[in-house]
């Protein structure tokens, strides 16, 4: 998501509210299969990430994929939502809409365990 993408869609009047992740990518768990290629050691002693580490490589992408499902999911109802990683602009057509999409991404994001910036 870029200015460029969200300016056709803007009109005069609206609204926008702002959403931040926690420790985003450690909401996307990892495949016990393949926790082994995410283990590193630290003065003798054995790590191993279960959830996806920031710093690797593909994090990013796997992060967008993993949350395109949950922004698709919230446009299907309705839900003006421009996400970029772990940042979501809102956007309403009045001040009340902006505000009834602000608790339907929080009540999405809560059922699926995501935590937000307060």
């Amino acid at each position: 998501v870029s200015l460029a993408t969200i300016i056709p869609s803007l009109d005069p009047g609206d609204w926008f509210a702002a959403l931040d992740m926690k420790d985003a990518y450690f909401h996307i768990s990892i495949s016990p299969a393949h926790r082994r290629f995410l283990r590193f050691i630290v003065r003798q002693t054995h790590y191993q990430f279960t959830v996806l580490p920031f710093g690797l490589c593909t994090a990013p992408r796997v992060f967008t994929k993993c949350m395109a499902v949950v922004a698709a999911f919230l446009r299907r109802q309705h839900v003006h939502v421009f996400p970029y990683l772990d940042d979501w602009l809102l956007r309403g057509r009045s001040y009340q809409q902006v505000q009834a999409h602000v608790q339907t991404v929080l009540d999405t994001f809560s059922h699926l365990g995501i935590i937000v910036n307060t």
